[in-house]
């Protein structure tokens, strides 16, 4: 079912009967996008400024084939992430972890959306990360444009988990941190 997009007449959302995880939902999102570009912007993260979209997608208009945050690695994260869908579906790209580029034709895994980067490098935009709350990636503000929680949904929030040395504490303080910086 599709379903409006409220303040924001032009996003449809699409509500699935089922949780279908993360990979398969963005490529469901991307191929029944009816747009030139298509953005991904994690549940965890969120914009800081009113042209976050323009900033995202304006590299793509000047010959990137890929823009948004740059991890530690050399690739865009789906968190901010903005392709033409008419690339997407040419290339046969998919957000799947496991996903090998027809160009590759190796094994491949990785994070998701790691292999659509490595299938368009160079041609990529990358926004770096200006801040970080840390431990980690945890609370990272890429270009100024998007702030990024990390952790925030691989936790439930009343254990005592770590991850990668961050704990669910960690991620819910970090999270009420940027809300009451970024958005109160």
């Amino acid at each position: 079912m599709l379903l409006s997009g409220g303040e924001r007449p032009e996003v449809d959302g699409l509500l699935l009967p089922a949780n279908v995880g993360h990979e398969l939902a963005l490529d469901l999102g991307v191929l029944l996008a009816e747009t030139e570009f298509v953005v991904a912007l994690d549940v965890d993260a969120f914009p800081l400024r009113d042209d976050w979209l323009e900033r995202l997608l304006s590299p793509l208009s000047e010959g990137a084939q890929v823009s948004g945050a740059r991890l530690n690695r050399e690739y865009v994260h789906p968190c901010c992430w903005a392709m033409r869908k008419a690339r997407f579906v040419e290339r046969g790209h998919s957000f799947r972890s496991d996903y090998v580029p027809r160009s590759e034709g190796r094994d491949a895994s990785g994070d998701v959306g790691e292999a659509i980067s490595t299938a368009e490098a160079p041609d990529m935009h990358f926004f770096e990360a200006t801040s970080k709350r840390g431990p980690g990636d945890i609370g990272t503000v890429f270009g100024g444009i998007v702030y990024h929680n990390f952790y925030a949904t691989r936790f439930n929030a009343t254990t005592d988990q770590t991850l990668d040395g961050v704990s669910a504490g960690d991620s819910v303080s970090a999270w009420d941190e940027a809300l009451q910086r970024y958005v109160y």
